[in-house]
């Protein structure tokens, strides 16, 4: 669902070796696993992806297309004007039946990396600034910085971005090597400001002033 949103199309990994890792590992630290991103493929064009219904309950600008897939087009429930579509609808058509076969390749791609990190909370105590790699958070909220030039790997289950979180790219990070694997669905609360790709095997939810520089791809149920 998306509700006064604004969401945009995208169009090094941190390795510690030798000595370093003999040091943090005596120390009892554990390395930060470096992420791998997956091929995108027909995902690529899709700022949304759903299986049942795309809607919008306000004034939504996406830029990319919609897909959905199983759904007909009659559930892509996205009136323009008020909400402003810069992309193409498509709905159990070839582009949407391939953009679902992506998102099941890339999903997997992101799930078999091994190494994750625990992270808990993101944007609380240490987890207020994050180096590329792998982690399991279990929220979201606040100021959180990226910081460096790799890939960034968040996984969790029910994953909810509080209202006001501001994401900060530094040092090189891009919106685009930022994926977040949802096990069931994400909630993103009002006036947050996130980056990245949100893979959600349920549902995704964006609520009022909530902008996304990213996709929002939900293989099962609704956007």
């Amino acid at each position: 669902m998306l509700t006064k949103s604004v969401l945009s199309r995208l169009t090094l990994r941190f390795v510690l070796v030798g000595s370093v890792i003999a040091t943090l590992l005596a120390m009892g630290v554990m390395p930060v696993q470096a992420a791998t991103a997956p091929n995108m493929g027909a995902l690529g064009p899709c700022a949304v992806l759903a299986g049942q219904h795309i809607f919008s309950a306000g004034t939504s600008v996406v830029t990319g297309n919609l897909c959905l897939s199983p759904g007909p087009l009659t559930q892509i429930t996205f009136p323009t004007p008020p909400n402003v579509l810069n992309g193409t609808r498509h709905a159990a058509d070839g582009p949407a039946l391939a953009a679902q076969a992506s998102w099941i390749s890339a999903n997997g791609f992101l799930s078999a990396q091994p190494g994750a990190t625990p992270k808990g909370k993101l944007g609380t105590g240490t987890s207020a600034s994050i180096a590329p790699g792998i982690y399991d958070i279990t929220g979201i909220g606040g100021a959180v910085t990226l910081q460096g030039a790799g890939v960034y790997i968040f996984r969790g289950s029910n994953l909810l971005f509080d209202a006001g979180t501001n994401m900060i790219l530094a040092g090189g990070a891009s919106a685009c090597n930022v994926f977040w694997q949802d096990a069931s669905s994400t909630t993103v609360n009002s006036t947050a400001n996130i980056v990245g790709n949100i893979f959600a095997v349920t549902s995704i939810v964006l609520k009022s002033g909530a902008n996304l520089r990213g996709r929002a791809l939900a293989q099962n149920a609704d956007v």
